[in-house]
């Protein structure tokens, strides 16, 4: 839907996000709340930030986030040069994903461009959710994006618990034996007894890879045994549980530096 120089983008397989883009110079926005948590990011210009009764001037490259039911307003100091991009989380997926996290999901946060370029791995974040991708994927996705804005505010490194660490094996044994198979952050969820928020950081900080790349690598190490094998790359695609053919050539490249052809025939002589 696309109205006024705002665009929205939602994905049905994936209601528990909005994606809402915006670049004009005819919207200026009165005080308001919402009732999703909120992630904000400003791609070109400055605002004054209102919130709480105070005022924060923010500008390209900032980062803000607020939960549901938070008052504020956003006013640009240049309406011709303004851009910026919100994420909306549902409320009902997002804090029983953050269960036990130790994330305080109940203050507004902030990040400025020279702490880190947030800016540019949500902005990442947010083309990949606008891909005809799995749950798992997005999820995964934006779950990370989290986790990398709370530990850039925390200065003490998280230490998974025995209870987690044995989680965590649980769902890489389960991922390992069945990585070709459709899998959902809450069939993980269910495995192992943690939040969706606890998998990501956990397997993040024991395997340094999140659980979606490391079902990935495994397809792809195992589309690298049927290709040298001769099978053609639709089927192999299939085989191994990607989404589809195109998704299967991208995921293949960015691991092989190669498509799945070019692999299949290069020990051809």
């Amino acid at each position: 839907m696309i109205c006024l120089g705002v665009n929205i983008y939602r994905d049905k397989k994936c209601p528990f996000f909005e994606i809402k883009m915006g670049n004009t110079s005819s919207v200026s926005y009165r005080k308001h709340v919402h009732e999703e948590y909120s992630l904000g990011f400003v791609i070109k210009g400055e605002t004054n930030f209102w919130y709480d009764g105070r005022i924060q001037r923010i500008g390209a490259n900032s980062v803000v986030f607020l939960p549901p039911g938070f008052i504020h307003s956003c006013n640009p100091l240049d309406l011709d040069c303004w851009k910026y991009g919100m994420l909306f989380l549902d409320a009902g997926w997002f804090e029983p994903s953050m269960i036990n996290s130790g994330v305080d999901i109940d203050i507004p946060m902030f990040w400025h461009g020279p702490e880190r370029p947030f800016r540019c791995e949500i902005e990442e974040m947010v083309e990949i959710l606008m891909e005809d991708l799995p749950p798992f994927e997005k999820e995964s996705h934006i779950l990370t994006i989290i986790h990398q804005l709370s530990e850039s505010r925390s200065t003490e490194r998280y230490i998974s618990s025995e209870r987690e660490i044995a989680g965590l094996e649980v769902i890489r044994k389960y991922l390992e034996n069945h990585f070709v198979e459709k899998i959902s952050l809450d069939d993980l969820e269910d495995l192992s007894g943690l939040s969706k928020y606890n998998i990501i950081r956990g397997f993040k900080d024991v395997l340094n890879i999140s659980p979606h790349p490391f079902q990935t690598m495994l397809r792809i190490n195992h589309a690298k045994k049927k290709l040298k094998n001769g099978s053609p790359p639709l089927k192999v695609a299939l085989d191994t549980g990607f989404y589809d053919q195109s998704h299967f050539i991208k995921a293949f490249k960015d691991h092989v530096g190669m498509t799945p052809n070019q692999y299949r025939v290069s020990g051809d002589r």
